[in-house]
């Protein structure tokens, strides 16, 4: 049986000689292909006309068909005859039993309730690092399973931590979220469930370390800041406002319910519930009722609150119109901004061909920015993007920077919800050479447009 390894780095050998098969690691298309047919949905046979146009879009479906042809035979070649499976001329697949997929056994360990097992086999984003230039609709799919298997993951390590809490087994709890931080980074869910954790028991200066590195990794990795909600958790933490009993929520202000709470932790504390006897519940039922009341009133009124305070898109603002700011040079600032200016217009150009969303002009971005300046903004201040995208009354935007290095150049990108300030999506890093970015920007462009069809369709 072959192994594929998706999850993480990739890599794809023959347990029973131990060797790695590089006539198919070798070729990113090849690759790809195998992965696709391996865990395209729904599982099984697929159709060659529509391979044609993830993996050769650009070309007629005669040579399309000659390249599809070409591929399947390296791939028996490599893997064995039978291995793939023709269904008639039009459709092909894989034969499931001869091959182990780690994402396929991760999906079907999680069904079976095996979390544990199945997070041990997430080494992180699928295809970590793999890019298929020029397959824009392969990227889109491949962008969207990344972004399913992440959330599927942080999810089942957050059920699992959990689990680990009622058990009263801390650390181990403590353990699985901190994973969770390792595959999602910038992640505010996961960091709010790891520094209520160990608030909750009373380690509050493990709490504000994991803020604050999650703080330093946003600022160097993204140059953001981390969110209100965010800042008012870890202000809590600081102030021992978090109790055993709480349940994490950055937006209900407990004020007002540690009577009840103090109440409440003669029956929940610790993780763990405790029964009363009927007579003694009998005894404090008035106690008891009167806690969970006012926990009621107070979860109530704090949702009302929080609603009426959550940020409402004013009707200038379109969701789907973006903004695509220049790319900036992280090492050097004011210096002449020549691969950020073509990143930039590169990006918004791709956008604007596909229809996806409404893309501004880059002279009205550029003239929103001024209007900034203007009016007192620093022109190095990393808000600046965002507060003009607000004022042009866009949703979506699309900022980033490039770090030359040697006769490298590196590229990243970021999707932001503008009137929210938070992260949809992150792209690159994305090498190229700086004599010749070309490579990389079109990588850089194929790649944004995939994360922004991921966010709005």
């Amino acid at each position: 049986m072959i192994e594929f390894r998706t999850l993480g780095t990739v890599d794809l050998r023959d347990p029973d000689d131990g060797h790695g098969l590089d006539a198919i690691l070798s070729r990113s298309k090849r690759v790809a292909l195998l992965a696709y047919l391996a865990l395209a949905r729904p599982r099984g046979f697929h159709r060659r006309d529509s391979l044609f146009g993830l993996f050769w879009p650009e070309v007629s479906d005669e040579r399309a068909r000659r390249a599809l042809n070409q591929s399947a035979y390296v791939l028996r070649k490599a893997l064995g005859d039978g291995f793939l499976v023709s269904l008639g001329d039009e459709e092909l697949g894989l034969d499931a039993d001869r091959l182990w997929c780690d994402t396929v056994v991760f999906e079907e360990l999680l069904e079976a309730g095996k979390i544990e097992q199945a997070l041990g086999l997430y080494g992180g984003e699928l295809l970590k690092g793999f890019h298929l230039s020029g397959c824009i609709e392969f990227e889109r799919w491949l962008d969207t399973e990344r972004s399913g298997l992440q959330r599927t993951a942080l999810k089942a390590a957050s059920e699992l931590s959990a689990e680990h809490e009622s058990r009263g087994d801390v650390l181990e709890a403590a353990h699985w979220l901190r994973q969770a931080t390792h595959w999602a980074p910038y992640d505010e869910g996961t960091l709010h469930d790891l520094v209520g954790l160990l608030a909750r028991h009373g380690d509050r200066t493990g709490a504000v370390r994991e803020y604050m590195q999650y703080a330093q990794r946003l600022s160097e990795d993204l140059d953001l800041e981390p969110s209100p909600e965010s800042r008012k958790l870890i202000e809590r933490v600081r102030q021992n406002k978090l109790r055993l009993p709480d349940v994490v929520s950055t937006s209900v202000d407990r004020k007002g319910v540690d009577a009840a709470a103090s109440e409440s932790s003669a029956i929940q504390t610790a993780g763990r519930v405790h029964t009363l006897s009927p007579a003694g519940l009998r005894r404090r039922w008035p106690v008891v009722a009167a806690a969970l009341l006012a926990v009621v009133v107070v979860t109530l009124g704090a949702y009302t609150s929080w609603n009426s305070r959550s940020p409402q898109l004013p009707a200038a603002v379109q969701p789907k119109r973006l903004m695509v700011a220049a790319f900036v040079n992280e090492l050097s600032p004011s210096a002449p901004n020549h691969f950020g200016t073509a990143a930039a217009n590169r990006v918004a150009e791709a956008l604007s061909r596909s229809g996806l969303v409404e893309v501004i002009p880059a002279s009205e971005s550029a003239r929103w920015r001024q209007i900034l300046v203007d009016e007192g903004f620093s022109p190095d201040d990393p808000s600046i993007m965002r507060a003009a995208a607000e004022r042009a009354g866009v949703g979506l935007l699309v900022a980033g920077s490039y770090t030359p290095r040697g006769d490298s150049v590196y590229f990243r990108a970021r999707i932001l919800d503008v009137r929210r300030g938070t992260l949809l999506r992150a792209v690159g890093p994305i090498s190229g050479l700086v004599d010749a970015p070309s490579d990389a920007i079109d990588a850089l462009q194929e790649r944004v447009m995939g994360a922004v069809g991921t966010v709005v369709d």
